[in-house]
């Protein structure tokens, strides 16, 4: 089965440095073939029998190995990726303005009552929706700009979720396929 997966804080700011080849290496270790990253994030497709949640695991323990890096992983089947581009409920944004939607995903439940408080702390201008196991943001000011990551319940999600851009999302889909 084809995979999509994302290492969550790997590489920012120079916090926990992890080489794409040494990413590469450690799915192998894990059964995995066809290997793939994009960008330096950790971001990457692969082919594996192992369950999505299993491999979550398997290349954790991996990273903190090899890599000396404890860092959260979250891995999604091809057809649950495609179903998180599927569900997006800002698609004009998706069409106009695709690097300022970020999909922020998890291994943990997302809370529906997370995002009631995030809006009624922070009216915006930005925009969430948290539909399935994925949680949609649009920035129209740009991230840096965005005031939402000084919102207290925020960091409820930021401190267990990943995000990436929608052109990152529909890249990896693009080499899932």
């Amino acid at each position: 089965m084809n995979v999509v997966g994302l290492v969550r804080g790997v590489n920012v700011g120079g916090k926990n440095p992890l080489k794409m080849a040494d990413l590469s290496e450690a799915l192998t270790r894990c059964a995995c073939d066809n290997v793939q990253t994009l960008l330096q994030s950790g971001n990457f497709v692969c082919e594996t029998e192992t369950k999505p949640h299993i491999l979550e695991g398997k290349l954790q323990d991996e990273l903190r190995k090899k890599a000396g890096i404890d860092v959260e992983c979250v891995v999604r089947s091809a057809a649950d990726w495609n179903t998180i581009i599927a569900n997006n409920p800002f698609g004009a944004h998706a069409e106009t303005d695709p690097s300022h939607i970020l999909v922020y995903v998890s291994n943990q439940d997302l809370e529906e009552e997370w995002m009631d408080d995030i809006r009624a702390a922070h009216p915006g201008p930005e925009e969430i929706a948290l539909i399935g196991q994925a949680l949609y943001v649009t920035y129209p000011d740009g991230i840096a700009e965005s005031l939402l990551a000084r919102v207290k319940p925020w960091r409820q999600i930021s401190n267990i979720a990943t995000g990436r851009n929608w052109n990152t999302v529909c890249k990896l889909a693009q080499m899932a396929e």
